[in-house]
Order: C-alpha cells, then sequence, then structure tokens
C-alpha cells in the first residue's frame, strides 16, 4: 500500500467480497506501514477480503466499521478466508462495530476446501469476536477448518477466538475444528 486508503461501501455477499483472491492465486498484501479505514453500510454479508487461495497481510492497520445494525441477521468481516491459507505477519486490524455479527477474521473450511489460518503476529482486536474458526454448514457442506496462533494479541468483547463446529442436527457432533494456540499467542477476553 502506498497511501492510507478510506473505502465506503454497501457491497453485499454474494460470494464475494470487496476484494477477492481467487483459487490458485498466491498474494501478499503489504500495507507498509498504511492504514485503510472502511465504512460499510450493506443490508447483507459485508466482507472487505475474500480469501479463496492463499493470502498472506502485514505492516499495518485496517478498520473496519458497520454503519447499518444486521441483528444477528450477517455478518460484517474483515478477512474472510473460505477454504484457502491466510497467514496474518503483523499489522493492528479492528473491527468497531456497528452491527452484531462483528469479525476481524473468520476462517471457514467449506465445500471450497479445508481453511487454513496461521496468526504469527499482529493485533486483532473486535467488538463481538475477534477470529471466528467455523465448518460451514447446509448448502456449503463440511470442511476442516485449522487456526494455529503463533503470536500476537487477540482481544474480542464477546469472545476472543469462536470454535464454532456446525452440525446437521442438534445432537451429532462435528468434527474438523483444529485450533493451536502457541506460548507466544495473547488471548483477551
Amino acid at each position: 500500500l502506498l497511501e492510507d486508503l478510506t473505502i465506503e461501501s454497501a457491497l453485499s455477499d454474494a460470494g464475494k467480497g470487496l476484494y477477492n483472491i481467487a483459487k490458485g492465486q498466491k498474494v501478499t498484501i503489504d500495507l507498509n506501514g498504511k492504514t485503510i479505514n472502511a465504512t460499510e453500510n450493506s443490508a447483507g454479508n459485508f466482507i472487505l477480503f475474500y480469501n479463496y487461495g492463499e493470502l498472506t497481510i502485514k505492516n499495518g492497520t485496517i478498520n473496519l466499521t458497520a454503519t447499518k445494525d444486521r441483528d444477528w441477521g450477517a455478518q460484517s468481516t474483515i478477512i474472510l478466508n473460505r477454504g484457502g491459507i491466510l497467514n496474518v505477519e503483523s499489522g493492528t486490524y479492528t473491527h468497531n462495530g456497528g452491527t452484531d455479527m462483528a469479525f476481524v477474521l473468520d476462517n471457514s473450511g467449506n465445500s471450497f476446501g479445508d481453511a487454513e489460518m496461521n496468526v504469527n503476529g499482529g493485533i486483532m482486536t473486535s467488538s463481538y469476536i475477534a477470529i471466528r474458526n467455523r465448518m460451514e454448514m447446509g448448502g456449503y457442506g463440511h470442511g476442516k477448518a485449522t487456526l494455529n496462533v503463533n503470536g500476537g494479541t487477540i482481544n474480542g468483547t464477546s469472545r476472543a477466538i469462536w470454535a464454532q463446529a456446525s452440525s446437521a442436527s442438534n445432537t451429532a457432533p462435528a468434527t474438523g475444528i483444529k485450533v493451536k494456540l502457541s506460548a507466544n499467542a495473547f488471548i483477551i477476553y
């Protein structure tokens, strides 16, 4: 990133985010000490970065604020890793809220493939949950979701990390969720 960036958008999620990394693509975003300030006014899901490939992000700040409260009906997320690989090396990532389901990072295993997220550093803060690690259910199918937290600070008002194992029934256990935390990670609830 060569200069600070301000984004205002109402793009709703239909399998795409404002910025998309396709399956098979390998992308590094070096924020270069700069800041992205994003506000969204979506009626549905809002995803700033959608990753189906391999994304590495580092060295800067991203702030996201929702201006329309969709209650629990839709999410607002800085990065949704959907069956890809996400590496967070450093930086500060904050979801300031404005809607109930406010995530910084969402790691989602599904019919697009297994998802792997590696948090090696950085500060993630959310007015709701900083990191959600989940398997999608229903029409999207199930896939493995692996979250490796090797460093960094993770802070969520409701939870820092939520391991959400979906299931097709209330009694059948779900498998495929893995969360590994190292001694270098600082988790705040």
